[in-house]
């Protein structure tokens, strides 16, 4: 039997964390969330998830840092990290992320990208 695959989002603004965990629950997801990179570290360590959503400018630790972090730990999850701002897509492409949205996020193509990452 397969497991429920759990997918951590990593945002400081709480209601799209919020709306974000909710969408990928309706569709069969177990979710986590976190409003800072060092809260993210924490549930990354505790829970092992199949894949991170994480936005670039956050408190505590960014998600650039983040995403260094978690290779320099060498967790395995897939990453998406999700912005604002465009312009940071080439910094995180030499960071091997496997996606880059902008916000507004199209939750269609995000669900399409995350199915297929995790399948």
């Amino acid at each position: 039997m397969n497991r429920q695959k759990t997918i951590l989002i990593v945002d400081d603004e709480v209601d799209f964390l919020d709306n974000l965990k909710q969408f990928f629950m309706l569709h069969g997801y177990r979710c986590l969330g976190a409003v800072d990179g060092r809260k993210a570290l924490e549930q990354m360590d505790e829970h092992a998830p199949d894949l991170v959503m994480i936005d670039v400018l956050m408190p505590q630790v960014d998600g650039y840092t983040f995403v260094r972090e978690m290779q320099r730990r060498d967790l395995k999850a897939k990453c998406i990290v999700i912005t604002a701002k465009k312009q940071l897509k080439d910094l995180f492409r030499l960071e091997h992320i496997d996606a880059f949205f902008e916000k507004p996020v199209d939750l269609d193509a995000l669900l399409v990208k995350v199915e297929s990452l995790l399948s």
